[in-house]
């Protein structure tokens, strides 16, 4: 018999930071709610269990808070959308007949933990926890199994006794004792200072939990730093194990556990998820339990009901009364439009009375993508000053982190709509995608409203996408004759290194495989193999992060790693390029990601040209190849330091305020107030570490990367932030502000409105939260960044169509902070004063933005 016990609040908990704020018609918050559903119907799928019961924590204190007043007093107090959906919740439970155990004064963890060892006791009984954290781990035994989440509401993983261990590297039932060494931060459980995770798991791994640890510390068994640790910290130590352990003992009597899947599918259940609008669960529980009377289409509520063809004249009169109009493209030849009632397919000749009416809101799926096939400049021209909801932009502001806006994938994702897998006609592909249009939309839309990200679309990313559109279109023109040139330099050079190479181990090897050249390294050339990671296939890493450290211990991983980098090059650009070159023009046409990443930077595939190296001498023998039209120069327009800037700004810090006001070098200054030297004594690479100093600091960097960064220790990294952060006060309270933003809403924004949500912020994994607060900090000032820069490509692209400058003054590329032009040699000095101006005013602040010029007949000339 199989029973599965609910950690439900640590589910929720996870459901609710992981999903957008997906609502109801009628207005009720539901993401949380629908995660919940969604996670407990994967269970039932996947385990086909025959009892379940929920554990729920009660408001109010508990024994631990009685034990330790600060016990999870960091936590912020639920908002009351999260308090609605646990009704909610509770409603669904009680619907599906799933019992609901509390008890005052304990924790979901200690009702599961209790009922456990209850069920646990009859050895036919297979108990599996259903849990969001990792804390029921340590309750993990013969029998008794842990399914928790892994990422998001959807990957899971299982743990068993040989999983935790493997996880961890000791019992389960020693993770209390872990945890009061390490300490615990999303309990706020003390540890003992100056004790980390690593050395947490070596003490207990040789000591097997505290009271042995303790009786060695007082038999001195221990080094003098690590004994006077552990003595000081004694009663502490044992109060914190006591907080992390899981209570077993309780008196705990379900009614019932005995679970009927038939539940789920009951009118209640099933009136339950129509009214939530849950169409995809629906869909869900009719594959699963072969349902295949089950109706639900009509009921659900949806955004609207599915599309029926009508004639083309009903649907345009349609469409002109409600002022929208839903369109799918189909290439050159036949396309889709609907009012959202009913649809027709047209001729793209037809579609153009609905193209140029500016008063008709137009609805659409990846524009930029249709504009790019059919490849026609006056539809891009038609489409400027329109409205335009396009539903993979929309997508990915309300959420940059899926993977794949194709509109099947998100029909799937948020409507639980797809078609059969088997091939089908382009007839019915449009009439799919024109039905996930329409739903998508009206689905949608409430997010992205009551997110506030209306306003960052219809301002950035809807402009943008016709911006990038004429960029694409534009292009940029490749030398050929000399990329021929080029390709013997690489040649030359890869083979001299070779020649050196082998030379040295006095033997040829190939160099691509990581086998042969572990042996040649560690093996024939004896170098250390120290703390080398050892790979599964028997032979010792030789990436390049292992490589790095082995510099010192023989010259030939440097020429290992030239190699590796121009052989990069030589595959990435020069030998792809060609391939990529336009027969009609003889130019590049990069395509521009507005979907690839979540912190609203742009992206660039197709080629990639965002990630061609500025400071590797080969690398400019590649960007020699980008060149000017004739009669025309290509022109950099490069933000300098606008991270640091914006961090200037958005701190009000007064030190990093009056660097940039009087010209000083932030580096340089930098380096003089961390170290206390005179500014004309700081060297080159005090400069160095500062400017390592200053972005790393900022984006949240620990000692361990900082010294790798800067070249020194960890002892002096974590001494030069102590240091930073004593001068730079203003820039400290900023990240601390920031953090305890994302600590009490579970998101950060940037000024313009963009948002990311971190739920693994919440997960309890040290690592993972130390992630989630460098991605945080990082959206505020970075995304800051590419916002700032697509108003100013929006705002230039308006000036140059304004004075009809499109022809002699071309946008083609965005290289994070930098933009490229190409520009009428007649007209270069006047057209650069402006597009300097409007890059420096479009974001007014204290610390003013600069920008750096540089023109040439190639790319390489203006870097």
């Amino acid at each position: 018999m199989k029973i599965v016990l609910i950690d439900t609040f640590a589910l929720i908990h996870r459901a609710y930071h992981a999903l957008p704020d997906f609502r109801t018609k009628a207005g009720e918050p539901s993401g949380a709610v629908y995660g919940f559903c969604s996670m407990f119907l994967k269970m039932v799928q996947e385990l086909q269990p025959d009892g379940v019961v929920a554990a729920f924590d009660l408001p109010g204190k508990t024994f631990r808070h009685q034990l330790f007043s600060d016990y999870q007093s960091h936590r912020p107090e639920k908002k009351p959308d999260f308090k609605v959906q646990i009704e909610k919740i509770k409603e669904f439970l009680s619907l599906t007949e799933i019992p609901v155990v509390s008890k005052p004064g304990y924790e979901g963890d200690d009702i599961i933990g209790s009922l456990a060892g209850i069920f646990g006791k009859d050895k036919n009984k297979e108990i599996i926890i259903l849990t969001g954290d990792n804390d029921s781990l340590q309750l993990v035994k013969p029998r008794v199994k842990v399914l928790t989440l892994k990422k998001g509401i959807t990957e899971t993983v299982v743990y068993d006794e040989k999983a935790v261990f493997e996880k961890f590297g000791f019992e389960p039932k020693l993770i209390p004792d872990y945890k009061a060494l390490a300490g615990d931060s999303s309990d706020n459980i003390p540890g003992v200072p100056g004790i980390g995770p690593k050395t947490a798991t070596q003490l207990i791994r040789e000591f097997s939990g505290i009271e042995n640890l303790i009786k060695a510390a007082k038999q001195n068994k221990l080094k003098p730093i690590l004994t006077e640790k552990i003595l000081n910290n004694a009663e502490q130590l044992r109060l914190a194990k006591d907080l992390a352990t899981i209570r077993t003992d309780l008196e705990i009597k379900p009614d019932s556990f005995s679970f009927n899947p038939k539940a789920l599918y009951s009118e209640s259940a099933l009136s339950f998820f129509k009214k939530m609008g849950f169409v995809s669960l629906l869909k869900r529980i009719r594959d699963s339990f072969g349902i295949d009377s089950l109706d639900f289409t009509s009921q659900t509520k949806q955004p609207s009901s599915d599309l029926a063809e009508a004639d083309f004249d009903s649907v345009l009169k349609a469409i002109k009364n409600q002022k929208r109009a839903f369109i799918v493209f189909g290439g050159k030849s036949e396309s889709t439009i609907s009012d959202g009632s009913s649809f027709s397919f047209v001729k793209n000749a037809e579609l153009k009375e609905i193209l140029t009416d500016k008063d008709l809101e137009k609805i659409v799926f990846d524009l930029k993508s249709e504009l790019r096939n059919q490849n026609n400049q006056k539809l891009i021209e038609i489409l400027t000053g329109n409205k335009i909801w396009d539903i993979k932009i929309i997508s990915w502001l309300v959420d940059p982190e899926f993977k794949s806006y194709q509109i099947e994938r998100l029909a799937r994702r948020f409507l639980g709509l797809s078609w059969q897998e088997k091939e089908i006609n382009p007839k019915e592909k449009m009439t799919f995608e024109i039905n996930s249009l329409v739903k998508l939309f009206e689905k949608l839309i409430e997010v992205l409203r009551r997110e506030n990200l209306e306003k960052l679309y219809l301002e950035i990313e809807m402009p943008l996408i016709l911006v990038l559109s004429k960029m694409e279109k534009n292009g940029i023109l490749l030398d050929q004759k000399a990329l021929e040139k080029t390709e013997k330099i690489f040649q030359f050079k890869l083979a001299d290194l070779e020649k050196q190479i082998f030379q040295l181990t006095d033997k040829s090897f190939n160099l691509n495989s990581p086998k042969e050249l572990s042996g040649v390294l560690y093996d024939k050339l004896g170098l250390p193999v120290g703390k080398i990671k050892k790979l599964k296939s028997g032979y010792y890493s030789t990436d390049s992060e292992t490589l790095e450290k082995l510099k010192s211990q023989h010259r030939i991983i440097n020429l290992i790693l030239d190699w590796r980098e121009i052989a990069k090059l030589q595959n990435t650009y020069v030998k792809a390029l060609p391939k990529f070159i336009d027969k009609k023009d003889q130019k590049i046409h990069t395509i521009f990601l507005q979907t690839g990443t979540a912190t609203g930077r742009l992206a660039s595939e197709s080629p990639n040209l965002q990630n061609i190296p500025k400071h590797v001498e080969l690398a400019q023998e590649i960007r020699k190849l980008f060149v000017s039209s004739k009669g025309f120069s290509l022109a950099s327009f490069d933000y300098s330091q606008i991270e640091l800037r914006l961090a200037a700004n958005l701190s009000g810090d007064e030190i990093l305020k009056k660097a940039f006001s009087s010209g000083q070098d932030i580096h340089k200054l930098t380096a003089a107030l961390v170290w206390d030297i005179p500014l004309e004594k700081v060297s080159s690479l005090d400069r160095f570490r500062a400017k390592a100093l200053n972005f790393g600091v900022l984006y949240g960097m620990g000692a361990r990367a900082l010294s790798q960064t800067a070249k020194v220790s960890q002892t002096e990294a974590k001494e030069f932030i102590k240091n930073y952060f004593d001068n730079f006060a203003g820039l400290k309270k900023y990240i601390d502000e920031t953090l305890d933003f994302l600590k009490a809403n579970g998101y950060v924004q940037t000024r313009f409105g963009r948002k990311r949500h971190f739920p693994e912020f919440f997960s309890g994994k040290i690592q993972l939260v130390g992630q989630a607060e460098r991605m945080a900090l990082n959206l505020t000032i970075q995304g800051l960044a590419a916002d700032i820069i697509k108003k100013a490509m929006i705002k230039i692209d308006q000036e140059l169509a304004e004075n009809q400058l499109n022809n002699q003054v071309r946008m083609i590329l965005q290289i994070h902070d930098e933009l490229l032009f190409e520009i009428k040699d007649e007209i270069i000095d006047k057209a650069s004063v402006q597009i300097k101006k409007i890059m420096e005013q479009v974001y007014p602040a204290e610390v003013p933005l600069k920008v750096q010029f540089n023109q040439g007949k190639n790319w390489a000339e203006i870097d």
